[in-house]
């Protein structure tokens, strides 16, 4: 049940590791185990707790009042509470609608999903930026 109520706030979480992603990340700020797993070097994994926190905390309308993140899915598991106890007849988790603010576009978005397998590992290796231009071809 726990892992069904996290689910309903995980874009946040996805919506902090892009926005890491999008610092420009380096292949230092990784380190791989002795199992060859990757992980975050200790201050990058900080840096994502930090986004995390600060998404977390963003204000939103809730029940006509605006609230963090943490208290809306405070007062949802409060719900869930309440129908668990019997206490409530009903239950209906409430999220609020979220705007992410992206600062790419659809043609960045399906140039990147364009890149073929080949393309994929040639640029494996390589810093790559990709360049999109507004005029058609």
């Amino acid at each position: 049940m726990v892992y069904d109520l996290q689910e309903l706030f995980r874009y946040v979480i996805d919506y902090s590791v892009i926005e890491l992603l999008e610092t420009k990340l380096k292949k230092s700020d990784f380190i791989t185990t002795e199992n060859y797993h990757i992980r975050l070097k200790p201050d990058t994994a900080k840096l994502l707790i930090e986004k995390i926190k600060n998404n977390f905390k963003q204000r939103y309308e809730f029940r006509n009042k605006q609230h963090t993140l943490e208290n809306i899915m405070f007062e949802n598991i409060r719900e869930l509470s309440k129908y668990i106890t019997g206490n409530s007849k009903n239950l209906e988790f409430s999220i609020p609608e979220i705007e992410i603010k992206r600062n790419d576009n659809s043609q960045v978005r399906d140039k990147i999903m364009s890149i073929n397998p080949e393309k994929r590992k040639e640029l494996k290796n390589k810093q790559v930026y990709l360049v999109v231009s507004t005029e058609k071809d």
